[in-house]
């Protein structure tokens, strides 16, 4: 599936797993703990930038995964 070019962060979503055009927001959503990137995946965000990304994943992290560890 290609990104959605109407989406400036170029990140296509397919089931729980989101593939980001830019290597470092894929990096970053990959270590992201599992709870935390499901919920990314099916909120339909459309996330722009790294640090909107890093924002939302810290947040999530923190509310939903707080006992995990950083992967």
């Amino acid at each position: 599936m290609p990104p959605n070019k109407n989406d400036p962060g170029g990140h296509t979503n397919v089931g729980d797993c989101m593939k980001y055009e830019d290597p470092k927001m894929e990096a970053y959503f990959n270590s992201l703990p599992g709870v935390v990137k499901r919920y990314i995946a099916k909120s339909g965000a459309v996330i722009g930038s790294l640090g909107e990304l890093t924002m939302i994943g810290e947040h999530f992290k923190n509310s939903l995964a707080p006992d995990q560890p950083d992967a």
